[in-house]
């Protein structure tokens, strides 16, 4: 994920980073899917506790 999607005080949440995301998860070949999904899954925990 370019850039950092992690939300910053007064700053809100940068959806298109996620939207990104999202989009190259799907993208990726299946054998890839599982981690990078993990990976993902792990970042939008981190936001939203730091929301």
């Amino acid at each position: 994920m370019s850039g950092d999607p992690m939300p910053t005080p007064g700053g809100g949440v940068p959806v298109r980073q996620w939207e990104d995301a999202l989009t190259d998860l799907d993208e990726c070949a299946p054998e890839e899917r599982s981690d990078r999904a993990h990976a993902l899954l792990s970042r939008l925990e981190d936001a939203l506790e730091a929301l």
